[in-house]
């Protein structure tokens, strides 16, 4: 080579050295960026992602999408976010998203629903470039994960919701003042409540939208809060509509200041309580009623609390209390005015030990039951008690002075009348005796007359005598009912007791008025149940109640008719029945018949002789054997008259004998 050409050769070589430096040099940058972005990429505190556009394999993820997802890299390289289930087959997301690529070249914030390998869903955001990578046009995700903060304002949304609808539901509307306090907001419920437009009031103060009296001291206060920014709880005050109802409306309200401490104004509730305060104001009418009505009754009323402490009481109470001083402190209670009325001798019916007497009445008062009666210097009372719901006592005391007078009174008048019957049953009793002795001599001697032992008698002196002894008879029955019914009236009749054979005694008894039916053609009969147990009794006295049973029937039962006798036993007691179809007797007449010397005044009964003794007799000699005698009858059909005696007279027939 000579030398001519070495430097041109020497400058040719150059030239592919310094090529092959740049070269280097660049790939040597295009390295160091490739690390620093593989860096970035695994450190970014974000979940970053590089995806195949055409096939959504991932070709990249970083640390942080791993820790979120729970998917490792070997995991996730090569799969798709359908392989892994990634995003919800709802609503197709994924097609979604790349919809949104493909119009705008880009993605920002789209939200969608992703899950992790635990299972978690998580509310994430979406932001997606076209980058090259590689040499190739990838996808480049980033997500956010917003799942906190949407369940934050979930429950933001839920508690106002949660809000809004405690407002609705109640009768609460709300409110807002500024710092000039002046309202500026009311929510819906002012009108649907109160039928009141809130334009009304915005730009207004409290005051000048319910056109409130500056000098009223209820208004003054409620000012002086307000001014000093003090809260407030249940201030009330009076609205007046347009059509002249007034409105009650209770508000509570609390200040509300910046962060910097500057008063911005109020915010609070509103309540209409018109309801309440209308039904108040009626209980206080009615109670004013109820205290006017109990002013004027006769009667000494007191109310205790639950502690036994004087609450209300009208005059005619404060009027037994007005001389005991203690009367005047408030809040008395019931033992304090007791003991100060025993202490001033005002109770007048105490015995003995007055502190027994004050622990007795105490112990009365505390366990409320019967009416109790006390004198007092103005008279004798008498003295209920009673609890009430609240644990509280009532008190009636009532003036019984006329009562007590007036029982009184109509005791001894018992007392007389007791008396003089009692003299009248003596009377009776002995001018029985003083009659019957005569009487006996005179029915003896008629009937010696009649049987001609002092000669014999024509034929009208016969028949004169019969009637004389006759006469005799009746009367001496009718004495002898009266002595009877006089002893007992004295308390004078004394059972003979003895065991009566009841069929042989009813028999006995239908043989001696059978003459007498004969007379009438009545049918007498008998009927009785077999193997007849004994009666324990006085004979004679069951006997006149039979007799009076069996006359009275055969007296009251026209010609042709029936007459019967039955006796029968149960388990509580033993009847004996004397029924007959004969007049009867109206259920309003009965009383008057069981009545001593009472008869039944009709047409009918007036036509048969009586001394109306029978019946009344019949049940008093029943009843001392603790039996009784009941009647059932009906006009025109007949009567049934029913003697009864307890189960305990009824006595085994010997059948030994």
């Amino acid at each position: 080579m000579s030398k001519s050409d070495a430097p041109h050769g020497s400058t040719a070589a150059a030239a592919p050295d310094r090529a092959v430096s740049k070269g280097a040099a660049a790939a040597n940058a295009l390295r160091r960026s490739e690390a620093q972005f593989a860096r970035i990429f695994q450190q970014s505190p974000i979940c970053l992602s590089i995806t195949d556009i055409d096939t959504g394999e991932f070709i990249r993820v970083n640390d942080f999408w791993c820790a979120t997802f729970g998917y490792s890299q070997v995991e996730t390289i090569g799969k798709t976010t359908a392989d892994l289930e990634l995003l919800a087959p709802k609503n197709n997301q994924r097609q979604a998203l790349l919809e949104v690529l493909k119009k705008k070249g880009k993605v920002r914030d789209f939200e969608a629903r992703v899950k992790t390998k635990g299972g978690q869903v998580l509310t994430v955001l979406y932001s997606c470039d076209l980058i090259e990578f590689e040499g190739v046009t990838r996808l480049y995700s980033t997500i956010t994960d917003i799942t906190e903060r949407r369940e934050l304002e979930a429950a933001l949304r839920l508690s106002e919701a949660r809000f809004q609808d405690f407002a609705e539901i109640g009768s609460d509307w709300l409110w807002e003042m500024d710092a000039d306090l002046r309202y500026t907001y009311f929510s819906d419920r002012l009108q649907a409540l109160t039928g009141i437009s809130p334009d009304r009031s915005l730009g207004r103060t409290r005051q000048q939208a319910v056109r409130g009296e500056e000098e009223d001291r209820h208004w003054r206060r409620h000012q002086a809060d307000l001014n000093n920014r003090r809260p407030f709880r249940d201030f009330r005050y009076n609205y007046t509509r347009d059509d002249g109802r007034q409105l009650h409306w209770s508000v509570s309200g609390k200040p509300v200041f910046d962060d910097e401490g500057v008063f911005q104004g109020y915010r609070g509730t509103g309540t209409d309580i018109t309801a309440e305060a209308e039904a108040r104001e009626k209980a206080a009418e009615l109670q004013q009623r109820f205290i006017t009505a109990v002013e004027h009754i006769p009667l000494g009323i007191a109310l205790y609390d639950e502690k036994d402490r004087l609450v209300h009481c009208n005059e005619l109470y404060r009027n037994t209390i007005k001389d005991v001083a203690e009367a005047e402190t408030p809040g008395v209670t019931f033992e304090t005015l007791l003991r100060a009325r025993v202490a001033r001798g005002e109770v007048g019916n105490i015995d003995g030990d007055e502190e027994a007497w004050v622990q007795a009445r105490m112990e009365r008062h505390r366990n409320p039951g019967d009416a109790m009666e006390i004198s007092l210097n103005q008279g004798p009372f008498q003295v209920r008690e009673h609890r009430t719901p609240d644990g509280g006592t009532l008190v009636i005391m009532a003036d019984i002075t006329e009562r007590q007078a007036a029982e009184d009174s109509l005791r001894r008048a018992m007392e007389e009348a007791e008396m003089a019957d009692r003299a009248k049953s003596e009377f009776l009793a002995n001018m029985s005796h003083e009659l019957r002795t005569p009487l006996n001599a005179i029915i003896g001697f008629s009937q010696m007359l009649s049987m001609g032992l002092h000669g014999d008698l024509n034929e009208k002196q016969q028949e004169q005598i019969e009637y004389v002894v006759t006469s005799g008879e009746h009367l001496l029955d009718l004495i002898s009912d009266i002595l009877d019914i006089s002893k007992i009236e004295a308390g004078r009749a004394d059972l003979s007791e003895e065991p009566i054979q009841i069929d042989k005694m009813i028999s006995d008894c239908v043989n001696m008025v059978k003459t007498k039916a004969a007379e009438s053609s009545l049918l007498l009969q008998t009927e009785f149940q077999p193997d007849m147990p004994l009666l324990q009794g006085d004979q004679r006295m069951i006997k006149q109640i039979l007799l009076n049973l069996l006359s009275n029937a055969i007296k009251f039962t026209p010609s042709g008719g029936e007459v019967k006798v039955t006796a029968e036993w149960g388990e509580s007691r033993f009847c004996i029945d004397v029924t007959d179809n004969g007049i009867g007797i109206a259920s309003a007449d009965l009383p008057r018949a069981m009545s001593t010397f009472g008869q039944v005044n009709t047409a009918q009964s007036r036509a048969r002789e009586g001394t109306g003794l029978g019946l009344p007799l019949a049940v008093t000699l029943a009843e001392l054997h603790g039996g009784g005698l009941e009647i059932n009858s009906e006009p025109g059909v007949g009567t049934t008259a029913r003697i009864w005696f307890p189960k305990e007279r009824l006595r085994a027939m010997d059948t030994s004998s």
